[in-house]
């Protein structure tokens, strides 16, 4: 059985006939001159740039291969210094219509007050890291009333951004993502350690300016069982029976301009069958993306719209799941284990696949509230075949089932969210501020549990 996370050759050219070369990322020896290009500022790059596909234009346009030996530094390869150059100037246009791109996004960054850490505590800001408190409190305190100087103007701001968001005729998702807030950008000379109020200014600089950016992505994905499997223990009160626990898989190729997805139900031991295949055009960018900071938690919260177009699925992938044989990990105990992955018969596509992801996840009501609690595990790799291992991360999902309806009901060539946002946040109050309230309510009952789950994983 072929598993997907196998090596690829470095060069990939196309051999179809009529087709020009595919100049890839990969770096060809036989070429006489080369280019290192460092990219400025690398904890804050353009997350574009990590799209599969995302310099392609620039290699088939210059005839140049381009690899991404690290985050921020590029390698160019030609026999053209000439041609080097105006590879080079059109990367650096690339990497700004990138960042003014995700600019025009509503990006926002607000601070929650603190009950976990004494207020006069100081802050850590380190490049490339979460912001925390210096000293945390070793026992948790109640953090229901955290959001509450923001609603009022939450309520305001978020009534203006719907207005503007009805309007888009696209499809789009609401989703709340637990994750770290990253500090991609400082001031020569900043200080490494300051107060929440010049934390809060540089939370707003960061918001008018850029600077930092939310990362749903978490690292070391074997947390993430330990943590489902805290969850989910009757004590916790969360899920109310194991038989609860939904445990779906999706598998994603992204091509150069679409993302062709299906999905499987997991039964441990067992052939998944993929079904519902489709194929979407994701927006590069969120059409709102308001990240809330907690220094003193052990997770920062996110609240984010994409827009995405529905494309019809590529003829060479409408038998895709005829194509991939996905089987279920034996382990009966697990609830997250990625399945074995199959591509062998995908080898035919390889130069139409820019990346595969395997996402398996495990989701249940959470309590008695409308929302759903996502816990899942991705494996990516860029590519049909590549060197090195896949990416593996684990993330951490909140979301209401009814949005993916209410969220895009039309009439009269517009989108219907009720009165206060009432199709939106159904059962949370009786205006927009008492919704939200509500709303915020169940962020910050997850976000307390979710520290109480690290914390029971970090004592084992």
């Amino acid at each position: 059985m072929m598993n997907f996370w196998v090596p690829r050759p470095l060069i990939s050219t196309s051999s179809r006939q009529g087709q020009e070369p595919t100049h890839t990322g990969a770096k060809h020896t036989d070429l006489d001159t080369k280019l290192t290009h460092v990219i400025p500022g690398k904890h804050l790059l353009p997350p574009e740039l990590d799209e599969p596909g995302a310099l392609d234009d620039i290699r088939r346009q210059y005839g140049v291969y381009i690899t991404r030996v690290k985050p921020n530094v590029l390698d160019l390869r030609c026999e053209s210094i000439g041609r080097l150059q105006q590879a080079l100037r059109a990367i650096n246009w690339a990497l700004r219509d990138m960042r003014l791109s995700n600019e025009r996004a509503s990006v926002r960054f607000l601070v929650q007050r603190p009950t976990n850490a004494l207020i006069h505590d100081m802050i850590t800001i380190e490049l490339g890291k979460r912001p925390t408190f210096l000293c945390p409190s070793p026992s948790l305190v109640s953090n229901m009333s955290s959001m509450n100087d923001h609603l009022p103007q939450l309520a305001s701001d978020m009534a203006i951004s719907a207005e503007g968001l009805m309007a888009v005729s696209k499809s789009m998702t609401f989703r709340i993502n637990f994750g770290h807030l990253i500090i991609g950008k400082k001031k020569k000379g900043s200080k490494d350690e300051v107060s929440i109020g010049d934390f809060t200014k540089l939370m707003d600089m960061h918001s008018a300016r850029g600077g930092a950016s939310f990362e749903p992505k978490l690292p070391n994905a074997e947390k993430a069982e330990k943590i489902l499997q805290f969850l989910v223990e009757p004590e916790q009160h969360v899920c109310r029976a194991l038989k609860d626990v939904e445990r779906t898989c999706e598998f994603t190729i992204v091509t150069e301009d679409q993302e062709i997805k299906a999905n499987a139900n997991c039964n441990p031991g067992q052939n998944m069958k993929l079904a519902m295949v489709r194929a979407t055009r994701p927006e590069a960018w969120g059409r709102l993306n308001w990240t809330v900071v907690a220094p003193d938690m052990k997770f920062d919260w996110n609240f984010r719209v994409d827009a995405w177009d529905k494309m019809d699925v590529p003829a060479s992938f409408k038998d895709l799941s005829e194509k991939v044989c996905l089987t279920a990990n034996v382990d009966k105990q697990s609830l997250l284990a990625v399945p074995t992955v199959n591509t062998a018969r995908l080898a035919a596509l390889e130069d139409e696949i820019k990346q595969i992801r395997v996402k398996s996840s495990a989701r249940f009501p959470f309590k008695d509230s409308s929302y759903i609690l996502e816990i899942s595990v991705t494996k990516a790799i860029n590519g049909f075949r590549a060197s090195g291992g896949p990416e593996v991360t684990w993330s951490v999902e909140l979301y209401a089932p009814h949005w993916e309806e209410s969220v895009n009901h039309m009439s009269g060539g517009r989108k219907v969210w009720g009165e206060g946002l009432e199709n939106i946040w159904t059962d949370e109050g009786h205006d927009l501020k008492s919704r939200l309230g509500g709303f915020c309510r169940v962020i910050l009952e997850v976000q307390a549990l979710l520290n109480r789950a690290d914390a029971s994983v970090a004592s084992q």
